[in-house]
């Protein structure tokens, strides 16, 4: 049995015609919301296998969060009432080596920041953030 991802599935709908344009009176029972188009086309490929719809695990959310500007970043940091020191403090508690300077290296002259980068994960340990709080940070500071 094959599977229909969530894009997949967009594209199958748009290839039909429409989303969701039945009304409740237009709609048939059981039907409510489908586009004519594609009520025909269900009817017609029965066997068609439609899987039941799985919402993304926070890891998969993560993974698609867009990137920020260094800007972005540390001034969703400070909303979040993280100052710049504080990061700095952060980063100068590596051990040092390696790992320590390419953080340093990241932190002052990275021009944007993924949502997985190692040194966001390691910045909001040291500043006591859960990865939800850094999610809605991370989400919020996309508008800055």
């Amino acid at each position: 049995m094959c599977a229909v991802g969530f894009g997949n599935s967009i594209r199958v709908l748009m290839a039909l015609g429409a989303l969701a344009t039945a009304t409740p009176a237009t709609a048939e029972p059981g039907r409510f919301g489908l586009n004519p188009a594609i009520r025909k086309w269900l009817d017609g490929n029965h066997d068609f296998p439609i899987a039941k719809y799985v919402p993304p695990t926070d890891e998969e959310s993560r993974r698609v969060m867009p990137s920020l500007s260094a800007r972005q970043f540390r001034l969703g940091l400070v909303s979040a009432g993280a100052s710049p020191e504080a990061v700095a403090t952060t980063i100068a508690a590596i051990p040092v080596g390696p790992e320590r300077d390419e953080a340093q290296i990241e932190w002052e002259y990275a021009e944007t920041f993924q949502r997985g980068h190692p040194l966001v994960a390691t910045v909001a340990v040291g500043l006591g953030l859960s990865d939800l709080q850094v999610d809605a940070l991370w989400l919020a500071a996309v508008n800055l």
